[in-house]
């Protein structure tokens, strides 16, 4: 959710004739989206308190790239290591129960040590990445102009950005093409 204040330090710098369209925030900066240019609003902490606002008219944006990774329900190969990490420990458990003396006591804790060590490899495994919507704003050459990274959930602002850029993209008045003499 953008945040109120942020949004009430941009006003100040929208046009009359420029009309809001959407607005978001990430961990670091909130974005403002216009019909004309896109606003990126963040606050720097620190001994002195400062409001960075930069702006991107859209109508020198020759394109946008909008990629959407969603989050996995779980890393299968880390599951599948967490797993066979348990399994050996077990088996280190068993094999010590043979020996005697020293070489049991390191047979436990190899066996102790592998199976924490898959224990947390499953955890790890079920708890994979957050998603998130990368959007990036290219120049008419194609070099990226502005990346902004929202999170997965927030894919409505991307596909705001590109239709605000492709009403702002100047088509020329008349193509025209001489063929022959």
């Amino acid at each position: 959710m953008p945040s109120q204040n942020n949004l009430d330090t941009v006003q100040p710098f929208i046009g009359e004739k420029e009309t809001a369209i959407n607005a978001q925030s990430n961990e670091v900066e909130t974005f403002l989206l216009t019909d004309r240019r896109l606003f990126s609003v963040r606050a720097s902490g620190g001994d002195t308190e400062r409001t960075l606002i930069d702006t991107l008219h859209l109508d020198l944006v020759g394109g946008t790239k909008i990629e959407q990774q969603k989050k996995p329900d779980l890393d299968q190969e880390t599951v599948g290591y967490g797993i066979l990490s348990i399994v050996i420990g077990f088996v280190s458990f068993a094999a010590a129960a043979g020996l005697e003396g020293s070489l049991m006591g390191l047979m436990l804790v190899i066996g102790f040590g592998v199976g924490l060590m898959g224990i947390i490899l499953v955890i790890e495994g079920y708890s994979a990445a957050d998603g998130n919507v990368t959007i990036k704003l290219q120049s008419e050459s194609g070099d990226v102009m502005q990346e902004i990274r929202l999170g997965e959930d927030q894919l409505a602002f991307g596909e705001a950005i590109s239709r605000a850029v492709s009403n702002n993209i100047t088509q020329p008045d008349e193509v025209s093409r001489k063929v022959g003499n």
